[in-house]
């Protein structure tokens, strides 16, 4: 039976000190890509569309992940792999800038990516952490305990939303607003990008039904402020009873609102709504189904768009 070799301190510590890196960054995208797939995904009508949406938001996490179980089962060869893939990284955004109107140097967290992952390859490859089972066991255990601890709500709320099929036009009142938001259609769009400009157009030239839009503005359909769309939100198919603090710019509710009918798409990237208020001079509040109000550029976004409201 062969002995096993020795191994220094030094390299134990290198080893452990490339694995703990590792971990931390592993468990923060098993985190930040939990709560974004549950957030902006999971909106596909049946479970293998949403699990293949889950495992977009979870590559990041898979990668790492693997990429480090090969390091320290294999040194050469994960060590190396980590190093190429931070200059692949970094090739892969410079030429992506190139075709954008802002600068490489305005995205110092690409560089510093690149950087980490050279140096944990480096770490790879001069260190040895002992014992071996112990860091594969950590690399693979403690990303996926983030994921059923970051997933557990998400799912269970998720599983219990209100979606009645109904994408007419619909009266909602309550909490003090009775508006009638547009159906289905150009005033209410299930897919994105639509800039705020596009948004105000489209609402100003959309006819009584808000079925379709007429040649000449008509006046009849516009945005809804954010105290509307904060007081409008719901949560099992009832008012989230939200109220906006214009002074404070924040938004509170006694439940937390979700994406579901009557105002909703359930099944819709789009989560996301312009208001018609401006936070500053070149910012818009946007509401997201869960009541979170942010202030944007007026920009697109694909999971950004509008619903139209009139008047009852």
């Amino acid at each position: 039976m062969k002995a096993p070799v020795a191994v220094s301190t030094t390299r134990v510590v290198i080893g452990w000190c490339a694995v703990v890196v590792s971990l931390v960054a592993s468990c923060f995208w098993a985190w930040f890509g939990t709560l974004e797939n549950f957030h902006e995904g999971w909106w596909a009508s049946s479970l293998s569309g949403n699990l293949w949406i889950t495992l977009h938001y979870l590559s990041p996490t898979a990668i790492l992940t693997a990429l480090a179980l090969i390091a320290v089962r294999w040194p050469g060869i994960g060590g190396t792999l980590f190093v190429v893939a931070g200059l692949a990284i970094l090739v892969w955004w410079i030429g992506y800038e190139h075709h954008r109107e802002f600068s490489l140097r305005s995205f110092p967290i690409i560089h510093l990516t690149a950087f980490l992952l050279g140096i944990v390859g480096l770490a790879y490859l001069l260190g040895r952490p002992r014992p071996r089972r112990l860091a594969m066991g950590l690399l693979l255990g403690m990303p996926l305990a983030v994921f059923v601890a970051c997933a557990a709500e998400p799912v269970w709320r998720i599983s219990h939303r209100v979606d009645d099929g109904i994408t007419s036009a619909r009266r909602v009142s309550g909490n003090g607003v009775e508006l009638m938001w547009a159906p289905a259609g150009p005033g209410w769009p299930d897919r994105g990008p639509v800039s705020f400009a596009e948004a105000q157009r489209i609402a100003a030239y959309l006819t009584e039904d808000g079925l379709s839009c007429a040649s000449t503005p008509q006046n009849i359909w516009r945005l809804p402020t954010i105290e509307e769309a904060v007081r409008s939100l719901t949560r099992n198919g009832r008012n989230a009873e939200g109220e906006w603090n214009a002074q404070g710019r924040t938004a509170s509710y006694r439940v937390m609102p979700d994406k579901e009918s009557p105002l909703w798409h359930v099944q819709s990237p789009v989560v996301y709504w312009w208001t018609a208020s401006h936070a500053s001079d070149d910012k818009i509040y946007v509401i997201a189904f869960n009541g979170r109000v942010k202030e944007e550029l007026a920009w697109p976004m694909d999971s950004l768009a509008f619903r139209a409201v009139k008047g009852h």
